[in-house]
């Protein structure tokens, strides 16, 4: 998996990718009013959160017979942090999540025909960082499915896990094209880990090579989709569309980063935190409008957040609705008063609707 992800979700994707700072601007309307705007969206970008680490979890799946069973979900939730990771079972019954950090996780795993199973799993790193999990999943009305852990190290997975910590390392350095190297070379060992393309994604567009990145990205999208059919309410999946959007945006093509904003919110249409990010991206770039129809979203599927009342009292501030603007500011105060910007949303209410009235 990756180092990188979005908030919650891409932080994914991973919260893609997406940590955007927004100049401080002057406004200044009939000389009567200078107001600073500093808009920050902090999100930590995608596949870049709390709960990712540099371990793996995996396992082979099979019947009571002993037989691999193909097409199983497994879903592995880390407790603390909520941070899921998917994964589909190969021919061989075989399936891998990367990237997890220590902690206690939850996995579930289901598939027609067959008792779901739902499994708590502690896992430490500190002797290892590649544990096993075997799954003996029954056939409906036979009996509860087990799971075994083996104790072991794989010696080839700890190589590639060793990898992974060595890219992510260098990554964190700023070094992008020695991580990518890297990540290529953990690819070519390993080909079944396809969410490595992400972080080959990440490296392309830290130097600023969006082609190469968009390339990366499409390539985690169409294994992903062969992988598991089914990418609705996929979380990853989710951040890595919004990623390509973003690659989008920063060539400078807002009909195509549009069209993959709107694909990453429809994986994920009750997500809150999607349409946030791509109305912050599209505010930042200067499309008030249509920031101003993401952010409704965002406000639509959680009116009780803070953020976007506040973004998009900013951009109705840009786009000359006072009216509208000072509302959403007050609704900011009301539900996020401890807010390190609320001093000064609080300074310029009255000047915001000191210009709603002379406009009427």
């Amino acid at each position: 998996m990756i180092d990188r992800c979005r908030k919650r979700s891409l932080n994914s994707l991973g919260r893609i990718g997406l940590s955007r700072i927004f100049e401080k601007e002057s406004m200044m309307r009939k000389g009567i009013l200078f107001l600073t705007l500093l808009l920050l969206l902090s999100n930590t970008g995608l596949f870049s959160q709390a709960g990712m680490g540099n371990g793996r979890i995996k396992g082979e799946i099979r019947s009571e017979t002993g037989v691999p069973v193909q097409g199983v979900k497994v879903t592995v939730v880390n407790l603390t942090y909520k941070q899921k990771f998917t994964s589909v079972s190969d021919k061989k019954g075989r399936w891998a999540v990367s990237g997890v950090a220590a902690g206690l996780y939850q996995i579930s795993v289901s598939k027609e025909g067959f008792q779901e199973a739902t499994i708590d799993f502690p896992l430490s790193l500190a002797k290892m960082l590649v544990h096993s999990l075997d799954i003996t999943l029954r056939s409906e009305g036979s009996g509860p499915s087990e799971a075994s852990p083996v104790g072991r190290p794989d010696p080839r997975e700890a190589a590639l896990s060793k990898l992974l910590q060595e890219g992510n390392a260098l990554y964190a350095q700023q070094k992008y094209e020695e991580a990518r190297i890297v990540f290529e070379n953990l690819l070519k060992e390993n080909t079944e880990t396809y969410q490595i393309h992400i972080n080959i994604g990440n490296c392309y567009v830290s130097t600023k090579q969006y082609d190469q990145a968009i390339a990366a990205y499409m390539e985690y999208l169409n294994k992903a989709a062969a992988k598991k059919t089914d990418l609705q309410g996929d979380a990853e999946a989710a951040g890595v569309l919004s990623a390509v959007g973003q690659a989008y945006m920063e060539k400078g093509d807002v009909e195509r980063a549009k069209e993959y904003f709107q694909k990453a919110i429809s994986v994920l249409p009750r997500d809150e935190i999607l349409p946030y990010n791509v109305g912050v991206i599209l505010l930042n770039q200067g499309d008030t409008e249509n920031a101003i129809k993401y952010l409704r979203m965002a406000i639509e599927i959680k009116e009780s957040w803070g953020a976007p009342h506040l973004r998009i009292g900013y951009a109705f501030l840009r786009a000359g609705e006072y009216t509208s603007a000072a509302e959403h500011l007050k609704r900011f105060l009301e539900l996020s008063p401890d807010s390190p910007e609320a001093p000064q949303v609080r300074n310029q209410i009255p000047q915001i609707e000191d210009l709603a009235q002379k406009k009427k």
